[in-house]
C-alpha cells in the first residue's frame, strides 16, 4: 500500500470531524492512520485543528513499532513517554504528534478521537454510563478520567487489553469519562460510521439541540463597545501581557448571559475546557467601565478567561483573536453539553486537582501557544 492511502484516509476522517463543531472544538480530538505493515502510524500534529489537516501539512508520520514499545515498556513514566514521543517522528519535521499517541499506538489500524457534544452529554452526566447502555443497548467500554497524555495512554492501553483477553479483539468504541469519544477500525468508513450512530444514540436520548444552537449573529453594539474598550483598558494596564478581546458571536452565548450565575458555576467538563480558557468566567455589568472592573478585581487576572456581561452576552480575553476564537468554541460546546444534561440528570464537572494538573502540562502549554500563534 502506498503511503499516499494512508494520507488519503487520514485526510477523510480529520476533515470529517473537523468541519463539525458538534464534533470537535478548537484544536481538540485527533485522527490517526497505521500501515498495514504495522510499521508506521500517521498522526495529527499537537495544536492543529483537525480541519486543518490536508495531504501536506498538520500531521506527522511516527515509527510505530517503537511507539508500542514504549507503551509496553515497564519502565515507562511520563518523562520516558514525552521523550519516546518525539523520537518516534521519522523525518526531520519540528512538529510535535499528539499528546495521546500512545493509546493511538495500541489500538486498531484506524482511530478516530473527538469530543463530540452528543456523547460528552453520556461522558460527562452522572450516571452517563447506565444511561448510555440503556440507550445503545449494549454494553460500553469506559474509561475512567485520567489527565491527557501519558497517565490516558496508559488507561486506554489496560482497559483494552483487558477487553481483548475476554472478547478476543480490541474494543471498536471507547468513551473517556469526561474527555470525548474513541471510534477505531479498520477504515476510514467505519470510524466515521460509528462517530455517527453514537452522536444518533445522543440525540435520542437528551433529544436534538434547539435549531438556533449553532447560530451566529450580531452582539448588541453596547456589547461591542463595551469589549473594544475592555481590550483597549487592558492593553494600557498590562503592558507586558497581550490581550485582546471580543464579544461573542454565538446566540447561545449571548442569551446564556442572562443567567450570569449558571455562568459562574458553568466550571470545566473536559481538559480542553482548561487548555483553551481556563475554565476562568469573571461577572461584569455593562454599566461598569472597563477601567473601573479591572481596578476592583480582586487577586491577578490569568492570561485567558470570559467575562459574562449580565443580560447582554459573554466576552472572551485572550492573547490573540485566534486563541479566542478557540475559547468560543469550546465554551459554546461546555455549555451545550450542560443544557443537554439538564434534562436527563446532573451535570459532572472535573475537579480543582485536575484542573491544576493540566494547567500545568508542558504538552498543554505547547497546544496553547500553538493556538496563540506564538510558536
Amino acid at each position: 500500500m502506498k503511503e499516499s492511502v494512508e494520507i488519503k484516509e487520514l485526510v477523510k476522517i480529520s476533515q470529517y470531524a473537523g468541519s463539525d463543531i458538534l464534533l470537535v472544538q478548537g484544536g481538540g480530538g485527533n485522527a490517526s492512520v497505521k500501515s498495514r505493515d504495522k510499521r508506521k502510524m500517521w498522526i495529527k500534529a499537537s495544536g492543529f485543528r483537525l480541519s486543518e489537516v490536508t495531504d501536506e501539512k498538520g500531521y506527522v508520520v511516527t515509527d510505530l513499532r517503537s511507539l508500542v514499545s514504549l507503551m509496553h515498556s515497564k519502565k515507562m513514566n511520563h518523562k520516558e513517554f514525552s521523550g519516546g514521543l518525539k523520537l518516534s517522528v521519522i523525518g526531520d519535521s519540528t512538529l510535535r504528534p499528539s499528546m495521546e499517541t500512545g493509546f493511538h499506538a495500541v489500538l486498531p489500524r484506524v482511530v478516530l478521537h473527538t469530543n463530540p457534544v452528543y456523547v460528552n452529554a453520556f461522558a460527562c452526566m452522572e450516571d452517563g454510563e447506565l444511561a448510555i447502555m440503556e440507550v445503545m443497548n449494549q454494553e460500553m467500554v469506559w474509561v475512567k478520567y485520567k489527565p491527557p497524555g501519558f497517565e490516558l495512554s496508559v488507561e486506554v492501553d489496560r482497559v483494552c487489553r483487558g477487553y481483548s483477553e475476554l472478547n478476543g479483539h480490541l474494543p471498536p468504541d471507547i468513551i473517556l469519562r469526561n474527555h470525548g469519544f474513541i471510534a477505531c477500525g479498520d477504515s476510514a468508513d467505519k470510524v466515521i460510521s460509528s462517530t455517527g450512530k453514537f452522536v444518533d444514540a445522543g440525540k435520542r436520548f437528551f433529544g436534538e439541540l434547539h435549531s438556533d444552537a449553532l447560530l451566529c449573529t450580531g452582539p448588541p453594539d453596547k456589547l461591542v463597545k463595551w469589549a473594544g474598550e475592555m481590550e483597549k483598558s487592558l492593553q494600557e494596564h498590562f503592558k507586558q501581557i497581550s490581550y485582546f478581546a471580543r464579544a461573542t458571536k454565538y446566540s447561545t452565548l449571548l442569551d446564556a448571559a442572562l443567567d450570569v450565575e449558571m455562568l459562574l458555576e458553568s466550571g470545566p467538563l473536559v481538559p480542553d475546557d482548561v487548555v483553551y480558557y481556563s475554565g476562568k468566567v469573571l461577572p461584569a455589568e455593562i454599566s461598569n467601565s472597563s477601567e473601573k472592573w479591572i481596578s476592583t478585581r480582586p487577586g491577578p487576572l490569568p492570561g485567558r478567561f470570559i467575562i459574562a456581561v449580565e443580560g447582554y452576552g459573554v466576552v472572551f480575553v485572550g492573547p490573540s483573536y485566534k486563541t479566542i476564537d478557540t475559547m468560543e468554541e469550546n465554551f459554546l460546546a461546555n455549555i451545550l453539553v450542560r443544557t443537554l444534561i439538564s434534562g436527563r440528570g446532573s451535570i459532572r464537572s472535573l475537579p480543582p486537582d485536575e484542573i491544576e494538573t493540566i494547567l500545568n502540562m508542558d504538552a498543554e502549554k505547547y497546544r496553547q501557544a500553538l493556538a496563540a500563534k506564538d510558536v
